[in-house]
Formats: structure tokens, sequence, C-alpha cells
């Protein structure tokens, strides 16, 4: 993307000065044991999601994950490049998946707000423990499905 006079604007740039909002999550292999999600109760139900947070200004969604990941679990996870990004949710066809994201999703702040929220999800690889630093009350990891299992490849 480049802006008037051809300089260069980052898609970070381009959602920041709609007034949009920026989120940066990351789940990544535990070593060979599955996927890791950060865990917490609420309402009596196990939520889980990607460990991340919030992109701060002059920051890409990229660096955003590798500091937040960091803050949240002691650890940074190599981010791996997707066999395939994908956009989903309320207009992100029309704006670019960022470098090295498997997937950009937009969700609009409410019915009267044209605001969204964007978040990028990164894949990687993780082979030391994580730790409960920050916001993250646990983690968990889920494993693969085997063949033959309910809900397994076939």
């Amino acid at each position: 993307m480049t802006r008037a006079g051809g300089r260069p604007t980052t898609v970070e740039q381009t959602l920041r000065e709609r007034g949009d909002w920026l989120g940066a999550s990351c789940v990544p292999q535990y070593r060979d044991r599955g996927l890791l999600f950060a865990g917490r109760i609420s309402d009596g139900a196990l939520v889980l999601t990607g460990i991340g947070g919030k992109v701060e200004p002059g920051e890409t969604f990229r660096e955003a994950v590798l500091r937040e990941f960091a803050e949240e679990a002691g650890v940074v996870p190599q981010l791996r490049r997707p066999p395939r990004a994908r956009s989903v949710g309320d207009g992100a066809s029309e704006v670019s998946v960022p470098e090295g994201a498997a997937l950009l999703c937009s969700l609009r702040a409410s019915s009267a707000d044209s605001r969204r929220l964007w978040i990028a999800v990164f894949i990687g690889t993780l082979e030391a423990a994580p730790r409960p630093i920050e916001k993250v009350p646990f983690f968990i990891v889920v494993p693969p499905r085997r063949a033959g299992e309910p809900g397994g490849t076939p």
C-alpha cells in the first residue's frame, strides 16, 4: 500500500487511521503434544484463546504478538509461515492479511459504530514451557486427534 505522494504505509497504519482497534494472537504447537492455548474459567465454562493482546501504536501485528506472548507466557514462540493465509469477518477481504499471519479476523465494534476490531492470528512452535505471568491463569494443551477417534481423520 502507498499513501498519496508515494510514501509506503502498512496495514496497521491504514487500519489505525480509520479508527479501528488492532490485536494479535498466536496458537503455537507445544513440543509434540498439541496446540497451546490460554485458559480461563468464565461462568463455569472453560474458555480457550490464543495468547496475545493489543497492537501498540507503531507496532506491527508480528511485533505485537511476540511482545504480548512473552509478557503473558514468559517465552517467545517461533512463528511459522502458514501454508495459506485467510481473512474472515465483516470487511476482512478488503484488507491484506499481515505478513506471516495465518488469519486476519474482522469484527464490527457494534451496529452503531463503523469501527472494527482486527485480530491477526499467527501459528508457531514452542519448545520451552510457558508460565503464567500476566493475565493468563493457566495454559491448556489440546492434543491432536488421531485417525479413528471421534472427530479424528478417517
